[in-house]
């Protein structure tokens, strides 16, 4: 393995990571001495300057000729410039002191890097926050969302192709047919847009400024932090609450279509959608889950609207992954838990933000069940699957099960560990899967309501590392394991 490319990227991961917490102290300090600037500052002054030491010091030299940047080295520089971004972005947290427990500070910035939107912190401890590091929260989930690798692609000449691929599988077809930086640059300016209409829609529809902000990147990124300590449940109505919906759902939207629609018109993206077997079984899930939820529990609400708002937009926030909570669900109907935990599995679109196993994959998944059945019928019968019109490679079908495979034996192994930290089964299953899907609250004592404060320090670590398998899908971080990856 060629070293020096990977450090250099790394370095250059951990520098965007220091020159994000130099821009929120700027911010910060303009709101005063209590708003945490110092804090900020220091910390994105040690990550530059680490950062900057390991990019400078391993970038070739102008006569040097330019090094091998292959399929191993991308995932070596994506797997550790991950776990090193969570770690300096942790340190606003600690010297501040807001948290200053070492795996809660690691807690939360894998939680806001991975946009999965779990914390450590009670809704006590989010409200007395102070607006810088609410700032911070927010910005690691943008910064997550869009993915710090494809921000880097679009601006570095080394490894394009090769990092696009590690950091977003659901952008594959996209990277064989066009040039990865090209790609690249589209996802951060469709990025960019949604960011920008959500920041303007969210003020219009009631939220004050800065919340207009916040909550734009962290519903756009799918991920669910909010500077409430009831989250949304703090805007208990249908503008602001209605508003976040339609996000999300463009959020979990494919923004293969949104390029799309910039290069051919909104005729070809409707058009494009409709066509989409995933983006149809997307709307589908929404609607026929939020039905449900809103039949089973009209009971709880004083009148049908609200029983459809509140369904409504918990089913959204957990089918996209976001995890923004309108209400305590933890007192629904068993089978509401039993179908939003279902939520927690699935995810949204492939190549959205939004985390999961990805309805893509499920759709391929449930039409390889049923050729396998017909196969067992007729043994002789040639069974092929169809998504949207063409013939599944039968290597792609080959890899969604592996995937497959691969999650729920994580869900399984992790459940295992956090029930030997003192979760019960049913919070550990729901934990488990909450982090690898980087969806955010769990159930029962890890609800909405809740936090996971009172975790072990062990549970804690374990649900980074579970946050962090789920965000990279797995190979980036688990093919350090194998000692012949390391080999020259």
């Amino acid at each position: 393995m060629n070293r020096r490319p990977v450090t250099t990227f790394v370095g250059a991961m951990i520098s965007i990571t220091g020159i994000a917490q130099l821009a929120a102290a700027a911010v910060a300090s303009g709101w005063g001495p209590e708003a945490g600037a110092r804090s900020l500052s220091i910390g994105g002054a040690v990550s530059l300057l680490f950062g900057g030491l390991l990019w400078l010091g391993n970038r070739r030299k102008k006569d040097e000729r330019p090094a091998d940047f292959h399929r191993r080295e991308a995932l070596a520089a994506v797997g550790i410039g991950w776990a090193a971004t969570v770690i300096f972005g942790a340190l606003p947290y600690l010297l501040d002191g807001a948290i200053p427990d070492l795996a809660d500070a690691i807690f939360e910035s894998a939680s806001g890097f991975t946009t999965t939107g779990a914390s450590i912190l009670s809704g006590e401890r989010i409200d007395g926050l102070n607006d810088g590091l609410s700032l911070w929260r927010a910005l690691t989930q943008w910064l997550g969302g869009a993915g710090i690798v494809v921000l880097l692609v679009s601006i570095l000449p080394m490894g394009g192709r090769n990092f696009f691929q590690s950091e977003v599988a659901g952008f594959d077809s996209d990277v064989r047919t066009t040039l990865a930086r090209e790609s690249a640059r589209e996802t951060i300016w469709v990025y960019l847009g949604l960011t920008l209409v959500g920041v303007g829609c969210l003020w219009l529809a009631g939220m004050t400024p800065m919340d207009a902000v916040l909550h734009a990147f962290t519903t756009v990124a799918t991920g669910g932090f909010s500077n409430h300590g009831d989250s949304l449940g703090h805007y208990d109505n249908w503008a602001v609450q209605g508003t976040v919906i339609a996000l999300m759902v463009l959020a979990g939207t494919a923004f293969s279509f949104y390029t799309l629609c910039l290069k051919r018109g909104p005729k070809s993206m409707v058009a494009a959608m409709w066509k989409s077997t995933e983006w149809r079984l997307y709307i589908g899930v929404l609607l026929l889950f939020s039905a449900a939820v809103a039949w089973l529990g009209r009971a709880d609400h004083p009148d049908l609207s609200t029983a459809l708002r509140h369904s409504l937009f918990q089913v959204t926030s957990l089918g996209t992954s976001t995890g923004f909570a309108s209400t305590d669900w933890n007192g629904w109907h068993e089978l509401s838990r039993a179908l939003l935990l279902m939520l927690i599995m699935t995810g949204a679109c492939v190549g959205s933000t939004s985390g999961g196993i990805k309805l893509a994959r499920i759709a391929i998944l449930a039409k390889a069940t049923a050729s396998a059945v017909r196969r067992a019928a007729s043994p002789r019968r040639v069974t092929l699957v169809h998504m949207d019109g063409e013939t599944v490679p039968e290597s792609i079908v080959a890899s969604v099960i592996d995937f497959a495979l691969l999650w729920t034996a994580t869900l399984i192994l992790g459940s295992l560990a956090l029930t030997a930290c003192g979760m019960t089964m049913l919070e550990a299953v729901a934990a488990a899967g909450t982090c690898l899907g980087n969806i955010g609250p769990g159930i029962d004592r890890f609800g909405p309501a809740g936090s996971f404060e009172e975790l072990h320090a062990a549970g804690k670590v374990c649900m980074s590392l579970l946050m962090l398998l789920g965000r990279l899908e797995f190979y980036a971080l688990l093919v350090a394991l194998i000692p012949r990856f390391w080999k020259d």
